[in-house]
Formats: structure tokens, C-alpha cells, sequence
């Protein structure tokens, strides 16, 4: 999803992926995971690196698997690598002039952890982007939301708000579910890049930021949402984030073009009627666009 393509140096591009093949070969444990650049700075991105070689531990047992992505765990534990019958599928596609939308289903990759595992990704073009994640387990879990990215992640944990950055581009997420999230982050590597290679010439690769929201308490059915709005040097983004109720959030975005109102529902899959994600906008010229999805 990109919010103006034919203008890379100040384009948001949402990349997205959920892949029926599964995590085979080239692939990787990524399904329903994202990264996101803006004018080519990338502010999410995936958290391993194929080093020193195809196939090597450190390949293997992170760069390949869920923790390295931008992603999904089930009480700490990622997708299967077991070929096509865990893969994932893109569910719902939709594209407007200011509006981009794609659904994600990933419950088959998780062998079991989840019944129902979609993430909806909204762009309001031209700098704001919403996901929200609808999961299912078979029975109580917590769940870990993941963000990897070049830099430090400033973090208010207090807010429930982190902020990358990347050669004057910049992202704020504002992360939102039942109860509160608790957040860590850190640099190190969960697997030693010269593990089995000790030898290896190749310089190490250049380590990143890897965080985690975590739910903690353990619930069989959750939604999370995060609101992402992308900038670079003295832009900044038009978007107010307010509550609706006890499980309703309500993202308002203006810009050049007109405004946007996008309406979330955090109720716990099965006990909500109303739209998980119910967009519109209203340009300053031309009709209404509108995107609903559950």
C-alpha cells in the first residue's frame, strides 16, 4: 500500500504479507507480518538477517522465525514452518483513491495456537496507518505484539506509545487493547550470528531494536490495535485518537485532500456486532470513499 508511488521521496509504503506456500525454503514464519518505510527510510522492518549464509543457525532459528518479524506470538511462540498447509491467506483487498485496505488471515500457520488470527491493515493516505489484530486461541493466552526497526524505540509505556525514527523519518504508534500492554525492548541477538560458524569472515550484522508489547493477562479472545502516524522532518501528521465506550476507538485524520474518520472495535471476538474497522473519507472535492471490514 503506498500513499503516492509516483513520489518515492515521500511515500508511505505499507508492505504486508500472508502467504499460502507458509514458511518453506526462501520463506520465512512471517505471515500477516508488515514493514513500513516512508521516502525509503524503513521504520519497521524485519529483525534477522540471512547470515553468514542460507541456512545456518542464526538463519534458522531467528532470522526465519516469528520473533524476528513484525508479527504476531502466542504465549511466546511463533508460526509453523511445516510447507503449505500453514500458511496464510490475503483475505480482503480494497483501494480507493485515499484509501488502502488489505486483510491478513494467518490461523493456519500457528499449528493450533489460534483459531482465528486476521490483521486488518487501513492506510488513510497520506500518513496514517491503523492495524488492528482480531485473535482467537483455543484456550486463554497472551499474546506479544513485535516491532523491529534500525534505531532505539523511544517508549512511554505509561501512554502506550513508541516512536521510530530513521533518517529524518519518523513513526508514532499508539497501541490499544483491553487492560494495558507492557513493553520491552532491546538489541541483542536471541541466537549468536556466528553460532556453528565461529570462523565466519563476513562482519556481523548490523544489530537492531527489537520490541514487544506483551498482553499479560491471558485471554482466549483479544483484539489490538495500533494507529501509526508517519512523517518526515517538520511534517506532522493532522490525527487525534479518542475512546468510544468501553471497546470503541475513533481515529480522526485531515489533510490537503480532506478528512478521514475511522471507527475500531476492540470488543473480544464473538460478543461485538458493529464493524472491526469502518472507515470514511471525505475529500474536499468528489464523493464520500468508505471501507468497512469484520
Amino acid at each position: 500500500l503506498h500513499s503516492d508511488l509516483a513520489r518515492p521521496a515521500d511515500d508511505l509504503m505499507v508492505m504486508f504479507k500472508s502467504s499460502p506456500y507458509g514458511g518453506v525454503s526462501h520463506s520465512y514464519s512471517d505471515q500477516n507480518g508488515f514493514a513500513i518505510l516512508k521516502g525509503g527510510k524503513a521504520l519497521a522492518l524485519p529483525g534477522g538477517s540471512r547470515y553468514p549464509q542460507h541456512g545456518t543457525p542464526f538463519h534458522t532459528e531467528y532470522t526465519q522465525q516469528t520473533r524476528a518479524q513484525n508479527a504476531i506470538l502466542v504465549n511466546g511462540q511463533g508460526q509453523v514452518r511445516a510447507g503449505s498447509g500453514h500458511g496464510g491467506r490475503i483475505a480482503a483487498f480494497e483501494s480507493t483513491r485515499h484509501l488502502g485496505y488489505v486483510c491478513g488471515d494467518a490461523a493456519a500457520a500457528y499449528g493450533g495456537r489460534l483459531k482465528v488470527g486476521r490483521r486488518h491493515v487501513l492506510l488513510v493516505r497520506p500518513d496514517v496507518a491503523v492495524m488492528v489484530d482480531d485473535l482467537e486461541a483455543p484456550e486463554p493466552a497472551e499474546f506479544q505484539w513485535l516491532l523491529h526497526a534500525w534505531e532505539k524505540l523511544e517508549l512511554d509505556e505509561a501512554a502506550q506509545t513508541l516512536v521510530s525514527r530513521r533518517g529524518g523519518a519518523s513513526m508514532q504508534v499508539r497501541l490499544f487493547t483491553a487492560g494495558r500492554l507492557s513493553f520491552t525492548q532491546d538489541d541483542a541477538w536471541p541466537v549468536p550470528p556466528k553460532k556453528g560458524y565461529p570462523t565466519a569472515s563476513a562482519p556481523e550484522p548490523v544489530k537492531r531494536w527489537h520490541f514487544s508489547a506483551s498482553t499479560g493477562a491471558s485471554s482466549a479472545a483479544r483484539r489490538i490495535a495500533a494507529v501509526m502516524t508517519v512523517g518526515a522532518g517538520a511534517e506532522k501528521p493532522d490525527c487525534r485518537v479518542r475512546t468510544l465506550g468501553q471497546n470503541g476507538i475513533e481515529v480522526e485524520s485531515s489533510s490537503a485532500a480532506g478528512r478521514a474518520i475511522v471507527r475500531i472495535d476492540l470488543t473480544p471476538r464473538g460478543a461485538g456486532t458493529q464493524p472491526i474497522v469502518e472507515a470514511e473519507y471525505r475529500p474536499r472535492s468528489g464523493n464520500p470513499e468508505r471501507i468497512s471490514a469484520r
